[in-house]
């Protein structure tokens, strides 16, 4: 007989973004490890589900919630002056995220949903923090164990809560210590996550583990009808699976170019690094100041599905995030190690590092090892001009690699709920 778990993810498909991947990724696998899933998540009516989604969740029971407003609607947008934005003034001291009055507008009914499920625990991830909150009444309301996701560090990310302002820093670091006495068990996405939730929260003892983001091979397919960008076969073509933002700044890979361009000047126009959106801010100054602008290029972002595709096309793949953020995995590295491309890591996290090496997928510089990284490019831009293949090119350590596929990690989730059922 199948257990039954009710995911709370607010982002989940339709709502094609980063943190829907990884319970899109958990519900696929479930049921056919022992557990039946059920799903509550923000209503997203402006996408809709791919083919491979739709037939994925059509037995799944979903209950999704009607958002009131878009986080995009013109009413939310940044009212600007040179020093003020009243979005991020209000999100800076909003406890947990603006995302919570929504879940306890709407608590009862999310309730009474999971009450009819009659479920044998309850997981959520986050962020949004808020999924925690519903994670934590549900199965206060229902007396169910709780398992509590977390993607990326929380108030001990000092990148991310840096401006953060009271009475949101009370509540958030309060309840946060709440998830970490109250959950069943707590389970992060990077061992550097997991290793400083411990050290700060020794009440977790016993009661973490990692499961790092996956990749599910029988999800990717070519479609014809998805334009992918032609490449220049004279460039070194990069790719940033993302968009440069303020958690993932273009920062490291300018630097790279500054120095670059001053050693090897004749090549710098040969290297173009592509992204799903233009360079903004601190990075677009700093580009134009390098003189470097015209190598950042954009794509138009693809459905999951065609992700790989998408990749395959490229001679190298960018891995980098914010310089201070040292204890995060990110997750497009998981989509990495399953392509053909060598990954040029820059991350700051030596658990990255670990990682590209085991797989035998790429080269991983750190801070201390940056001045290496322009004659590694100078190298690729040689062997591409040559004909020749770039440096670790191909499948890579394909027994490590496995570790990471959807089954294997859903499996370990499972592992987490089997535990937990066994001692009630």
């Amino acid at each position: 007989m199948h257990r039954k778990a009710l995911l709370i993810a607010p982002y989940f498909p339709p709502r094609h973004r980063v943190g829907s991947i990884r319970p899109f990724r958990f519900v696929t696998h479930l049921k056919g490890l022992g557990w039946s899933p059920a799903v509550i998540a923000l209503k997203e009516p402006s996408q809709k589900l791919t083919q491979k989604e739709r037939e994925v969740l059509k037995d799944i029971p979903l209950y999704e919630l009607e958002v009131p407003f878009s986080r995009d609607d013109i009413s939310l947008k940044p009212v600007k002056s040179k020093s003020f934005s009243l979005s991020k003034f209000i999100d800076d001291r909003f406890p947990l995220d603006t995302w919570l009055p929504l879940f306890f507008k709407e608590r009862e009914k999310i309730i009474d949903f999971s009450r009819s499920l009659n479920p044998d625990l309850v997981w959520s991830t986050s962020d949004p923090w808020s999924s925690n909150y519903m994670g934590f009444k549900i199965s206060e309301a229902l007396d169910l164990p709780w398992v509590a996701d977390f993607r990326d560090p929380w108030t001990l990310c000092s990148i991310r809560y840096s401006g953060r302002r009271w009475p949101a820093t009370y509540f958030d670091k309060r309840f946060e210590r709440k998830v970490m006495n109250k959950a069943r068990k707590v389970t992060f996405t990077a061992k550097s996550t997991e290793d400083k939730y411990l050290s700060y929260y020794p009440v977790l003892q016993a009661k973490t583990k990692t499961i790092y983001n996956s990749f599910d091979r029988s999800f990717y397919q070519d479609d014809p009808d998805v334009e992918i960008p032609s490449l220049s076969k004279e460039k070194l073509n990069i790719l940033f699976l993302g968009k440069f933002r303020s958690l993932s700044t273009a920062y490291d890979i300018l630097c790279v170019l500054r120095q670059f361009k001053s050693e090897n000047a004749d090549y710098i126009k040969a290297v173009e690094i592509y992204s799903f959106a233009d360079l903004m801010g601190n990075d677009l100054e700093l580009a134009k100041e390098l003189g470097v602008e015209n190598q950042f290029k954009t794509i138009e972002i693809v459905p999951n599905e065609n992700v790989l595709d998408l990749i395959n096309k490229f001679d190298l793949l960018l891995l980098s995030t914010h310089p201070g953020r040292d204890d995060i995995v990110p997750a497009k590295l998981i989509d990495y190690l399953v392509s053909k491309p060598p990954i040029l890591s820059l991350a700051p996290n030596s658990e990255v590092g670990e990682i590209i090496k085991k797989t035998d997928r790429g080269v991983h510089f750190k801070n201390d090892e940056r001045e290496q990284v322009p004659e590694f490019l100078k190298k690729c831009i040689s062997l591409k001009k040559s004909g020749e293949r770039l440096p670790y090119y191909g499948d890579g350590n394909s027994s490590e690699i496995s570790k990471f596929e959807a089954k294997q990690t859903t499996s370990q989730l499972v592992d987490v709920f089997n535990e937990i059922i066994s001692n009630e």
